[in-house]
């Protein structure tokens, strides 16, 4: 384990906070790779999720969707489906009042790599009083060290999400960050400003599997959310939409989580190369696709980038 030091997590956080508006060359901690949280201009990658209802669309090619940067139409080079390898990383929500629920999180972590395929990477990230890098980046083949999944503490859940968007998966490979927590934060040094503008900035796609706390508590006497807490959650379900994920309130995370994975992996990723726009600046992306059938359909896609 690689455990998130108090004081090396305010270090790390603080200068963060200094660099939201570019994030370029942070160091994922422990991964001992540089993370470059926005690729050059030259070419412009946009995890897209296109459905019809809950059923993901197959077989879309370039020509059938419509790209716009800053307003301006841009030609999609190219589309890739399914056949990408996915890094994912699994973000746990391990604080002192998920006690009760750690036999289920040791099982459900080793279900979870099982529905990987070979080509696929996991890694396990844990958020309570400290972030903890339980295992590595690794094939889901390989032995999953459950047992050193520990409950403790408070909850530093937004300080975990920093952690696990720091992750370079290369640019053959996508990354998928599946987040299982109430999403009330009580811990953490970064703030949800914080957490958002980086949502902004990078390629990874976050889905928040979002637990209710009140079903760990009383329901004749709920404790209400404290104002902190209420922004934490709040910034957890922007930051998903932000980036094309979405929210899912299920109470069954290994289904939840086939789901997610299920629809990713037949998510389009388009490319494209700007033109007629500024390269400097925020870049707002909206992206459609021109079937026929295109203005009932669902598209999600990471909502901008910024250009250096």
């Amino acid at each position: 384990m690689r455990p998130w030091a108090r004081g090396v997590r305010c270090c790390v956080t603080a200068v963060l906070g200094l660099t939201t508006i570019g994030l370029l060359g942070a160091r994922a901690l422990g991964s001992g790779r540089q993370t470059s949280f926005r690729a050059t201009v030259d070419l412009i990658r946009v995890d897209t999720t296109v459905l019809d209802g809950n059923v993901p669309v197959p077989n879309l090619s370039a020509r059938e969707f419509r790209l716009t940067d800053n307003g301006v139409e841009q030609a999609v080079q190219a589309v890739a489906i399914e056949g990408e390898p996915i890094d994912v990383t699994l973000l746990v929500d391990t604080s002192g009042s998920t006690a009760g629920e750690l036999g289920t999180f040791r099982t459900s972590v080793r279900r979870l790599a099982g529905l990987l395929r070979p080509i696929d990477r996991v890694r396990l990230v844990t958020a309570a009083s400290q972030v903890d890098e339980v295992f590595g980046m690794q094939s889901p083949n390989q032995p999953i060290p459950v047992d050193a999944i520990r409950t403790q503490g408070l909850t530093a859940i937004n300080d975990g999400l920093i952690y696990a968007f720091a992750w370079d998966p290369g640019p053959d490979r996508r990354h998928l960050i599946v987040a299982f927590t109430d999403g009330e934060d009580n811990e953490s040094i970064s703030s949800s400003d914080l957490i958002l503008g980086v949502a902004s900035r990078v390629d990874a796609v976050l889905h928040v599997v979002l637990s209710d706390s009140s079903s760990r508590s009383d329901p004749r006497q709920p404790i209400p959310l404290r104002d902190f807490e209420q922004a934490s959650r709040a910034a957890f379900v922007e930051a998903a939409k932000r980036t094309g994920g979405e929210i899912h309130e299920v109470a069954d995370t290994v289904k939840a989580f086939k789901a997610i994975f299920e629809e990713y992996r037949q998510s389009y990723t388009l490319y494209y190369t700007p033109h007629g726009v500024s390269a400097s600046g925020w870049h707002d992306i909206v992206v459609a696709v021109t079937t026929a059938e295109g203005s009932r359909l669902t598209v999600r896609a990471r909502k901008g980038y910024v250009g250096g």
